[in-house]
């Protein structure tokens, strides 16, 4: 079996590198790095750069502002991000869950209206869906959209949002109805961040990227909000889950992590062989789950996408990638946690350490994931399950 990228990702890769190390996008990544240990980066000017060179989208139609490309494009902007320590939380939630719902959903004048100026690096999303109390159980959303002249009035709270406070547009979901299954009246709605009665507070985290807590009052919004059919919400999710958990993400920070360690073990004279062991099964872990998020990808590009393979490759990655976090730390020591001039990696360990423990939880918690494949496959075999 050929495990090699085909040579037009491979061409992508290198003039992804030649941007990354460029004068002028060091400069601004330079300048986008927090400046306290608890404040969110702001990348948006390294995102337009990227998309000023039509390397931001890479995998959406040209006629939209991508790059015309696949999968495996993804995977490799993914992966040199990583490698060059450009901060990906932004681009993750903007291009790669809302832009493509968007892109597989939407009307033509959202598409036309929202895709383009995502691609240049212009425009960004954030997602509303958690609410106090509810954790992973989406179904239990109570925030509601109640039909006005000329669209809708939104009320609700969502909290734990990634990047809200430097969003154009959150995807909310909201009750549209009042049907006794609670499936069935869910819709999704592009809000403006800046309306009249929105308001953002932030919550800090013990990861590099601050959390938000999300108030809505009685926001209007035009009826080209709607995403989708009005009580498609549901369906719209699942699709979105076939994206936002394709496990990428953590993959590369996983890989990130990991090739520090390979770096320095190379310096060093005598590396430790328990560390060189390691360090090889680690890395075929990391592996395995880049060609399982790449299947989710796939099925995702060919419009079927798979949430039990999503769910699964989520699960894997996010798991895998943690342990690499904790074996990195574990190895170094206290050095690893050092922050300063004698940090390891400039803190890269130290905040593999801090963001760790809720990689297994946010974007679907392991024992929700693994509760999904299990239904799944008791659904496939019925009767031959014991």
């Amino acid at each position: 079996m050929d495990y090699s990228f085909p040579e037009t990702s491979e061409l992508l890769r290198i003039k992804l590198r030649e941007l990354f190390t460029s004068g002028i996008f060091q400069a601004q990544l330079r300048k986008a790095q927090p400046a306290d240990g608890n404040s969110d980066v702001t990348p948006q000017a390294l995102y337009r750069l990227m998309g000023e060179a039509g390397l931001l989208a890479v995998n959406w139609p040209r006629e939209y502002g991508g790059s015309g490309g696949g999968p495996t494009d993804l995977a490799v902007l993914a992966e040199e991000m990583a490698r060059h320590n450009i901060p990906h939380t932004l681009h993750f939630i903007t291009i790669q869950i809302v832009g493509t719902l968007i892109l597989i959903t939407g009307s033509e004048k959202q598409k036309q209206r929202f895709l383009p100026p995502m691609a240049r690096g212009d425009l960004y999303a954030s997602i509303l869906l958690t609410e106090p109390d509810i954790g992973s159980d989406l179904a239990s959303i109570s925030a509601t959209a109640e039909p006005c002249e000329g669209g809708w009035v939104i009320n609700g709270r969502k909290i734990y949002n990634l990047k809200s406070s430097q969003a154009d547009y959150g995807l909310c979901a909201v009750r549209t109805g009042t049907e006794a299954e609670r499936y069935q009246n869910l819709s999704l709605f592009l809000i403006p961040m800046n309306a009249p009665g929105v308001q953002v507070q932030m919550l800090t985290s013990i990861a590099e990227d601050n959390f938000h807590d999300v108030q809505l009052v009685d926001v209007k919004v035009d009826k080209e909000a709607l995403v989708g059919e009005l009580g498609q919400g549901w369906y719209l999710l699942t699709k979105m889950f076939a994206g936002e958990r394709s496990g990428l993400d953590y993959y590369v920070r996983g890989l990130q992590w990991i090739e520090f360690v390979r770096d320095e073990l190379q310096r060093s004279p005598h590396p430790d062989p328990s560390m060189v062991r390691d360090l090889g099964r680690h890395w075929a872990y990391l592996d395995a789950g880049r060609w399982l998020a790449l299947r989710v990808l796939e099925r995702l590009e060919e419009g079927n996408p798979d949430v039990t393979l999503a769910s699964l490759a989520k699960w894997y990655c996010s798991e895998k990638a943690q342990k690499v976090a904790w074996w990195t730390v574990e190895s170094f020591g206290l050095p690893a946690l050092t922050l300063g001039d004698d940090s390891l990696g400039d803190g890269l360990l130290e905040n593999a350490y801090r963001e760790a423990a809720g990689m297994t939880i946010s974007g679907g918690a392991s024992e929700v994931l693994l509760k999904t494949i299990a239904g799944s496959r008791i659904d496939i075999l019925g009767e031959e399950v014991v």
